[in-house]
């Protein structure tokens, strides 16, 4: 009898998912595209858009390409984001200016210290393709996130600084630039004891920043006369304190910095794109913790309809995972990942990724999710948003009485993509 109730049961069970899984893709299958084929994303209010990925993905360049193409295409996109700091953003927005290779392979190199799987060859080739649809287009190019490299920020203060004379804390900055192979990573990571000049090298650079700001702040009545902009100087000077500081939080941080740009740029006045991690880009809170984007609704500098986040997913594909050294520090070569390096595998995986599998149209298929009573808007349903582990644990925490569409708009989904590869191999 108990076996007898306990078949009906999964029965039942089966036939509920069944049923649920019929109508969502139903739906996907309506509301999907080939990106290759069609970029066209239903904007309406928006101004802003982030596109958000797991990192270390090839194709995943490719799909940014073609969205940021469509809205070039449509003369709307204004602003670009990227996941860096705002001299290192200046200095990609140079080589846009002047289509300097070798800059932009040290852009790179400095980048990936903070988002080391794009250290690679082919955000360097999306660059590459960028750079003179972003040139004739006027496309701006910044950065509201925390320093990783000190390196484009020392050049910053340096280069805001028109009257050089009689400062001689501001030479000590000039004679670290003109070093060579100076290491330039905020927070090097140290695993071996081979590695300890990069630990002195690291104590001495913060010494010399410390010294500067503290003469600058000691005299600046002084200084500010010889500073060409003095509001971007101190921004950067700001941000150089809160990495020589205690540790603050990363989002309040990347908001904080947004404001102050958004005055400076006047950002309303076109269309803004963010290529972050995923994280960033969700619209409500995770684990409890309130994310850039979220922070940009509930500060009510937009509102939830004006901010549209697209999520990568990736399927039999995989991720660059692991950049290996020599204990003397030299390259050696590198690993890649699929599986748990793509949350879409049995022991790590998106609740509910089997349906745009099911749907998808090529290569970079594009789902349109937040569809007037679409099956992505029930309360409670976080599909494609929840990272589900072994034993049903989640990665993630997510708010109550809200769905999917509260978090994501767009879902693309990669498929076959190689790993990137490191930007040593390119120097090979």
């Amino acid at each position: 009898m108990k076996s007898t109730i306990l078949f009906i049961l999964l029965c039942f069970v089966c036939l509920q998912n069944i049923s649920f899984g019929q109508d969502k893709n139903e739906y996907l299958k309506n509301n999907s595209f080939d990106l290759y084929q069609k970029q066209s994303l239903q904007l309406n209010k928006t101004k802003v858009i982030g596109f958000g990925a797991l990192h270390g993905s090839s194709e995943t360049e490719t799909a940014e390409i073609l969205l940021l193409k469509d809205l070039m295409k449509k003369h709307i996109l204004g602003f670009y984001f990227i996941e860096t700091d705002f001299s290192t953003a200046k200095g990609f927005q140079k080589f846009i200016e002047t289509g300097d290779k070798n800059l932009l392979l040290d852009l790179i190199e400095q980048y990936g210290a903070g988002v080391p799987q794009e250290k690679s060859i082919e955000t360097y080739n999306k660059w590459v393709k960028l750079q003179p649809i972003f040139k004739s287009c006027k496309v701006q190019i910044l950065g509201a996130d925390k320093i990783s490299s000190f390196k484009y920020p020392v050049q910053d203060v340096v280069s805001l600084v028109s009257d050089k004379s009689n400062w001689p804390k501001l030479d000590s900055l000039n004679q670290l630039l003109s070093k060579d192979g100076m290491k330039w990573i905020v927070n090097p990571q140290i695993k071996n004891k081979a590695e300890w000049f990069a630990r002195k090298n690291n104590a001495f650079l913060k010494k010399q920043l410390r010294d500067f700001i503290k003469d600058y702040e000691e005299k600046k009545t002084t200084y500010e006369m010889k500073i060409s902009d003095t509001a971007i100087f101190n921004h950067i000077i700001s941000n150089l304190k809160k990495e020589l500081g205690p540790y603050s939080p990363r989002e309040p941080r990347i908001l904080s910095n947004y404001v102050f740009l958004k005055k400076q740029y006047d950002l309303d006045g076109a269309m803004q794109f963010f290529r972050y991690g995923v994280f960033h880009i969700m619209k409500e809170k995770i684990n409890g913790r309130s994310t850039f984007f979220n922070q940009l609704i509930e500060n009510d500098l937009y509102k939830k309809e004006e901010v549209l986040s697209i999520q990568g997913f990736l399927t039999k594909s995989r991720v660059l995972w692991e950049i290996k050294k020599d204990k003397r520090t030299n390259y050696v070569g590198f690993t890649t990942k699929g599986g748990v390096g793509i949350a879409d595998y049995w022991l790590e995986y998106y609740k509910g990724i089997k349906h745009l599998k099911r749907n998808k149209k090529s290569n970079i298929t594009c789902y349109f999710l937040n569809g007037k009573n679409g099956p992505y808007k029930k309360e409670n349903t976080f599909e494609l948003v929840e990272i589900k582990k072994l034993f049903g644990r989640n990665f993630w925490n997510l708010e109550r009485d809200k769905n999917t569409t509260d978090y994501i708009d767009y879902a693309i989904l990669i498929s076959n993509s190689k790993a990137n590869r490191p930007l040593e191999e390119l120097k090979k």
